[in-house]
């Protein structure tokens, strides 16, 4: 019998220890791949740093090389000098960090050979006494250059981020999950045991020496207490591992209380009344004790209970393991995927920055493309077709600047289409009148068969369509060197749903039938060759596929590598309204400007609240064409002091501005109003953000409405019809008497 129990002894030791050694060479294994995980991820973002720095001090260069070119002040020449050496360290510091890459090492030479053009073509210009100060044609391309170079060395890290955050993450979910299921094992192994302890003491078949050589073993400290006596017995280990000498702590409950930290006791005490009286089914927390060193450890703790008749427990025994350094790996984890995140955080909000500069003067671009196409019938016949090409233009110009925000927008489910019923026809002459000129430039046979479609009008987002097949036709023309692209219009119906159906053929370069799913897929192109040969972001595909799935519809491709390619973009017709007469069309703009001016009064007037001189221009001419007199303030503080002493209609109020921004001048003149009984005057704020948090934050302030910039002159007349009062003003006179 004692040969039976030493022999199960010695096997369930040697158990608990395999599984001790294959849970550490898992922890170790694991803990090494996150290690180079997180230097990959560090790599990165060394990588992107270093690229924002050059952009950052290659216009920092020109700028001081003009400053002296205009004032000839030795400190700007020295500080020139010590700008271009400084940009000279910083592409040679990024071309060593991605040394590895031979694709971003080929963009780095370009930047590099572009950025010697550039500092010999400033230099040149500092020689010669006589150079022309405002001839920059040749400094822009070079900066072009360098900053496209730029764009795709971010756009590839960026990639590689996101995928390295996800492996790192993968990582640190499968680590966790081991080390669980190791510990898992063992504390069984190590419950079995003491169960097995207890037994044999029962009957004498084993000694406590054993028992706590296994634990040591183990690494496992075991206690043993006895509720009604409230004596506790703690293996040699258990002691050791606080830092206390073998029998210092005594034998009473209490005094091992008076070691677990502070902020612990409490929610301990819970947890063991629960386990106690069999509120719950089995015994395993986390806590921390005080080292008698004076530093907190971790303690894993599992037990088992034996209970009276009653279900209460008399007697718990158990095993403390020490997890702090696990804990410590845990801490380390969270702290590198939050900084991770907090990376992905600022490329999003560096865009949505980026959208803003852009979309600021893109207002007074499409306002211009505008205002010519309305006065176009003072042009000749070559202007007037210029005029066109350059509103079509102007409205995808301002369209594809929105993909910026349309990734960040999918992905956080913010996207908003509008509904309004529009005659296909007429977008597809759009998209012809932009597509055709790209077409010719390359001498590829373009056209559209759109005879199926004349007679509808069609219920959906008509700007979001033309994105999407300006996009697909785009990368049809930019893929093939010779041939044509056709693009085919059916309606067919499709699962009882009449669909309506956009066939996109080239007989372009192709694509491998391995690469067919990943072209949908972010930041991704068929191979490296082809982004390096046709340029390209890699998002308006994904961004393409995911608005038509919102839209109700899809995309689909076939393709042969080297005979082209075939794309659906497909649509539900269930909102369609057939028979449509294109030239009895209502003139939707010329019936809203007709019932301002028979809504708006002669005594009206409105508050136009733009710091951007652009946008001024435009908001004026469209001010002046629906005949409602305006003032102008530059800045929020001018507004809040204006609208004070002369009560306005309604107030056209921009968001970004110096001095006060518009959403504290709206909460300004909302105190104002509440306290004084007035009514609320409309307030429609204009801001060049178009996520939906900024559309948000418009209307927590006060504002009544919102516009996104670059300003639509159809939408903008809407709004003034929706918003203008009439006779339910309370005005103040400029007496400040109401």
């Amino acid at each position: 019998m004692r040969f039976v129990q030493t022999k199960s002894f010695f096997l369930s030791t040697v158990i608990l220890v395999m599984c001790l050694l294959i849970v550490g060479f898992y922890a170790k294994n694991k803990n090494n791949e996150f290690v180079e995980a997180q230097n990959m991820i560090t790599h990165t973002n060394d990588v992107i740093k270093h690229a924002l720095i050059i952009s950052q001090k290659m216009t920092s260069l020109i700028s001081l090389q003009r400053a002296y070119l205009l004032t000839s002040e030795d400190n700007f020449l020295a500080d020139y000098n010590e700008s271009k050496g400084l940009l000279s360290e910083a592409i040679n510091s990024l071309k060593v960090k991605i040394s590895d890459n031979s694709a971003q090492s080929v963009r780095v030479e370009n930047i590099r050979e572009n950025f010697i053009n550039l500092g010999q073509y400033l230099d040149g210009k500092i020689e010669d006494e006589r150079a022309d100060i405002d001839d920059n044609d040749a400094i822009q391309v070079l900066k072009e250059n360098i900053l496209g170079s730029i764009n795709d060395i971010l756009n590839e890290e960026y990639f590689l981020l996101r995928q390295r955050i996800d492996a790192m993450q993968g990582i640190q979910s499968r680590l966790l999950l081991g080390i669980f299921a190791g510990f898992l094992m063992t504390g069984i192994v190590i419950i079995g045991l003491n169960y097995y302890a207890y037994s044999a003491r029962k009957f004498g078949n084993i000694s406590v020496d054993r028992l706590n050589y296994a634990m040591l073993a183990a690494k496992e400290g075991v206690f043993d207490w006895d509720i009604k006596t409230n004596k506790i017995y703690c293996s040699d280990y258990f002691t050791e591992m606080i830092g206390y000498e073998i029998n210092a702590l005594g034998n009473r409950s209490e005094n091992f209380i008076d070691i677990i930290h502070p902020d612990d006791v409490d929610g301990l005490k819970s947890y063991l009344n629960d386990f106690i009286h069999d509120n719950i089914s089995g015994y395993s927390t986390e806590f921390r004790m005080m080292h008698k060193n004076g530093k907190p450890i971790w303690v894993s703790s599992k037990a088992c209970a034996i209970r009276d008749k009653d279900g209460i427990a008399v007697r718990i025994i158990g095993t403390h393991r020490d997890i702090t350094v696990q804990k410590n790996i845990e801490k380390d984890l969270k702290k590198d995927v939050e900084e991770a995140e907090q990376s992905a955080v600022a490329k999003s909000e560096f865009l949505a920055h980026m959208s803003h500069e852009i979309r600021t003067p893109l207002t007074a671009i499409t306002g211009i493309a505008e205002i010519l196409g309305k006065n176009s019938l003072n042009f000749n016949e070559r202007q007037r077709e210029l005029i066109s090409t350059l509103s079509t233009s102007t409205k995808s110009l301002k369209e594809l600047v929105t993909d910026i925000l349309d990734f960040s927008k999918i992905e956080k489910g913010e996207i908003e289409f509008d509904n309004n019923y529009f005659p296909m026809i007429e977008l597809t002459n759009e998209v012809i009148s932009m597509m055709s000129v790209v077409a010719n430039e390359k001498n590829i046979s373009f056209k559209i068969i759109d005879d199926e479609i004349h007679d509808i009008q069609y219920l959906g987002d008509k700007a979001r369509i033309r994105q999407i097949l300006i996009n697909l036709i785009g990368n049809a023309i930019k893929f093939t060197k010779e041939g044509m692209v056709t693009v085919l219009i059916k309606v067919e119906k499709h699962d009882e749903i009449d669909k309506l159906r956009f066939y996109i053929q080239d007989t372009g370069i192709g694509i491998e039938k391995t690469a067919l799913d990943t072209i949908f897929e972010e930041f991704r192109q068929e191979d490296n060759s082809v982004s390096r040969q046709y340029g390209g972001t890699g998002l308006g595909l994904p961004i393409s596929k995911n608005l038509a799935i919102l839209m109700g519809g899809n995309i689909t491709v076939e393709s042969t590598k080297n005979l082209g390619s075939t794309f659906t973009f497909s649509l539900p017709l269930k909102d369609r309204i057939e028979l449509y007469n294109s030239q009895l069309s209502p003139k939707i703009d010329q019936q809203i400007t007709e019932k301002l001016s028979n809504t708006i009064r002669d005594e009206q007037t409105a508050l136009v609240v733009e710091d951007y001189e652009g946008n001024l221009v435009i908001l004026s001419y469209m001010m002046e064409e629906i005949g409602l007199p305006f003032d102008i303030a530059r800045n929020g503080q001018e507004a809040v002091d204006m609208w004070t002493s002369k009560h306005y209609d309604i107030v056209l109020m921009d968001v970004q501005m110096p001095i006060k921004d518009g959403l504290t001048a709206t909460s300004e003149i909302r105190t104002i109003e509440k306290e004084n009984g007035f009514n609320e005057t409309p307030i429609i704020g204009m801001t060049a953000h178009a996520l939906v948090q900024d559309k948000n934050k418009c209307i927590d302030a006060g504002m009544t409405d919102y516009l996104s910039k670059p300003i639509d002159s159809h939408k903008f007349k809407q709004k003034i019809l929706d918003h203008i009062q009439k006779d339910n003003v309370v005005r103040i006179k400029r007496d400040g008497k109401a």
